[in-house]
């Protein structure tokens, strides 16, 4: 009798467990705070996404948990027009998350989307992870299209410097750049 009881006891413990784990928040979770993401403290609520978004902040290419999340890295050019690209240089504003993974849009809550940031997207983002098992994620949509990397009207000279030489705002005519009628210090 009192192994039967010891039995259900065990039973009733394993249940809990199971439970527990089942409720276990992943990656891309809506969330309100970092304790809906782990009790931890090893994942954090990112609220600046709609509903919260629970992720891994300053991840690796091996720090995600795999099967439910890669590492994306945002911001990582300068700039994602225009010829400034610099390889040997990456940007202070450079950031990296773990994102929830997907195969299509059905695999993410509402308000999000299944899109692949191996391909050029208008987050600038790119897969951080060296063997991504996808390179599809949940991501929120951006609100307006992408400013076109090709735009014959702007000047990419802010990349190369400009040839100021001949005449620029750094000194034309023969007064040094003083108005008219007044002399400069030092004439």
């Amino acid at each position: 009798m009192r192994s039967n009881s010891r039995w259900r006891l065990l039973e009733k413990c394993a249940l809990a467990l199971l439970l527990l784990a089942g409720c276990a928040p992943e990656i891309g979770d809506a969330c309100s705070n970092s304790n809906d993401c782990s009790a931890n403290g090893d994942r954090l609520c990112d609220t600046t996404q709609r509903g919260g978004y629970c992720t891994i902040f300053n991840c690796d290419p091996i720090s995600c948990p795999s099967g439910e999340s890669v590492c994306i890295q945002f911001g990582g050019v300068m700039s994602s027009v225009g010829s400034c690209p610099d390889p040997q240089r990456p940007s202070p504003q450079s950031r990296t998350f773990c994102m929830a993974t997907c195969k299509n849009n059905g695999d993410c809550r509402g308000g999000y989307r299944c899109t692949d940031l191996a391909k050029p997207n208008a987050w600038g983002a790119t897969v951080v992870d060296s063997k991504p098992p996808t390179t599809k994620v949940c991501i929120e949509p951006q609100p307006a299209t992408p400013i076109d990397e090709v735009d014959p009207d702007r000047s990419d000279a802010v990349c190369g410097g400009a040839d100021h030489s001949a005449g620029g705002a750094s000194g034309s005519g023969a007064s040094g750049g003083g108005a008219a009628g007044q002399s400069n210090p030092g004439d």
